[in-house]
């Protein structure tokens, strides 16, 4: 046989194969080829932080937003009742971050624990709806709250009694009110002292003579908004340094955040969390 019959009987042995035969080989080695190519994992972050009850509503919507921006990244987010709770949660490793209206001496004592500010909040002055006060200068809500005023009628006010309203030991916003109003003087021990800021306005709203301080959040038609120092709270307010009972909000975790937990630090006090922020606090300095 010579060389060219030899390639044309090559040839037509080939090409006699029967064509399912061809097809069978083929679908094999496709099959082959996927088995060995690996399937990719996606990385899924997980986190707790605990709130207190005055950043809770802020973080809430923010852990929102960012969780259907990654929806890879889990945020475990609970509220407890005041910046002493949630502090604790953070020293007892139960919470990988805290957010708090206040640092409280607790969060200084013992190992330096790392912190960030990531909104500016206010403190607002919030009196029965029939109170015709609509402004006072801190020297008289320092006098309020420490007892020395005991009929509105010293203020411009009714014929009726000053009942000061202020928040248990633990609350942040307590220990913003008294480090920016009271100093180092005492609230009164007449004062009454409620649980939560929802149970301040309920209580304000339906005591005449009542006044009380709570965060914006929580403000409500049924109380009338006093103004401090002839300016009353808003974002830009506080942004430019006008409304005197500002205070920031913070982080605080044991160590400094790393991986998935910085990058939401991050975003938040630094990315696109501002954003969201500004609508309603203004933004970290």
């Amino acid at each position: 046989m010579t060389k060219r019959e030899r390639a044309v009987w090559q040839i037509r042995r080939y090409t006699s194969v029967p064509q399912s035969v061809i097809a069978l080989v083929c679908a094999g080695l496709l099959l082959f080829a996927c088995a060995q190519t690996p399937t990719p994992t996606i990385e899924t972050i997980e986190f707790s932080i605990v709130s207190d009850a005055t950043t809770a509503p802020l973080l809430d919507e923010l852990v929102s937003f960012y969780q259907d921006e990654r929806p890879t990244i889990t945020v475990n987010l609970t509220q407890a009742v005041n910046a002493e709770r949630a502090l604790e949660a953070m020293q007892s490793g139960s919470a990988d971050l805290v957010s708090v209206s206040s640092l409280l001496d607790s969060a200084a004592a013992g190992q330096p624990f790392w912190n960030r500010t990531f909104a500016r909040d206010s403190i607002v002055i919030v009196a029965h709806p029939t109170n015709p006060v609509g402004e006072l200068t801190l020297s008289q809500l320092r006098s309020i709250f420490q007892g020395q005023v005991l009929k509105w009628t010293d203020l411009g006010g009714l014929d009726v009694d000053v009942v000061p309203v202020s928040r248990e030991d633990g609350s942040g916003t307590r220990n913003g009110f008294e480090a920016l109003v009271m100093g180092r003087r005492e609230v009164s021990p007449t004062a009454v002292v409620m649980p939560s800021q929802e149970a301040v306005v309920e209580y304000v709203s339906m005591t005449p003579g009542a006044i009380g301080y709570v965060s914006p959040a929580w403000l409500r038609p049924s109380v009338n908004l006093v103004g401090v120092e002839g300016t009353t709270p808003s974002p830009k307010a506080i942004e430019q340094g006008t409304y005197v009972l500002a205070r920031p909000f913070y982080f605080v975790a044991r160590t400094a955040p790393t991986g998935g937990l910085a990058e939401f630090v991050d975003w938040v006090s630094a990315g696109n969390g501002q954003q969201l922020i500004a609508r309603d606090y203004a933004p970290a300095p």
